[in-house]
């Protein structure tokens, strides 16, 4: 790696709080013997013909230290999407309870409408944690991915994020580049553009995930 990245990446780490998951992203990309982030730094500033200064280096260090956040925050977005499920049946259960309350003829009136009320109370409030964990799935659509296979999951999310990320800037999905910087985030996995493409493939929208905090 330059000189150049290496102070960026470095006065990154030094000023940035990261999680240990970013920290060794950031010490690979730095340690790569490829040189990989160099390559594809040079292809951007070819294509879109960007000043060369430490800024634009450590703001493009801060986006790819976005897209590994990002790709971790996928199993937490599973985790919520399996905690929806189990709302949704809470949900079903209660209202099957208030039906068969309402309509129990051998119940007192007053213990039916203390049933009733109760029921109602707890339905609420599990609709407005339904209606939170929704809002903040839909603001990360482009992670919803079920299968996780030997830490598949993290990988995939890496590359949805990271060509959407270079879409947004160049307006290609340069899987090349993405490939390139997949295989210095999972080193023990051989990423190929296929790969990327196939990883890309399906997502609905291509919205920029919210980040949390």
């Amino acid at each position: 790696m330059s000189r150049f990245f290496k102070e960026a990446i470095g006065d990154f780490l030094k000023h940035t709080p990261c999680s240990e998951g970013t920290h060794s992203f950031l010490h690979r990309l730095h340690d790569d013997p490829d040189r990989r982030i160099d390559g594809i730094w040079q292809s951007s500033l070819d294509s879109a013909q960007q000043m060369n200064s430490f800024e634009e280096r450590a703001g493009f260090v801060g986006c790819l230290a976005t897209v590994w956040r990002f790709s971790e925050s996928a199993n937490a977005r599973a985790q919520f999407l399996k905690k929806e499920r189990h709302l949704e049946k809470a949900a079903t259960h209660l209202e099957k309870s208030l039906a068969k309350a309402i309509t129990d003829k051998k119940a007192a009136r007053k213990d039916k409408l203390a049933h009733v009320i109760e029921v109602s109370k707890w339905l609420i409030e599990v609709d407005k944690v339904l209606a939170e964990l929704r809002s903040r799935l839909r603001s990360t659509a482009v992670l919803d991915i079920r299968s996780d296979r030997d830490g598949s999951r993290q990988r995939t999310a890496f590359m949805r994020v990271a060509s959407n990320c270079f879409y947004e800037v160049t307006g290609e999905w340069h899987d090349d580049w993405v490939a390139d910087l997949t295989n210095v985030a999972f080193p023990d996995y051989e990423i190929t553009t296929d790969m990327v493409i196939s990883a890309r493939r399906g997502v609905r929208s291509w919205a920029w995930p919210k980040q949390e905090g």
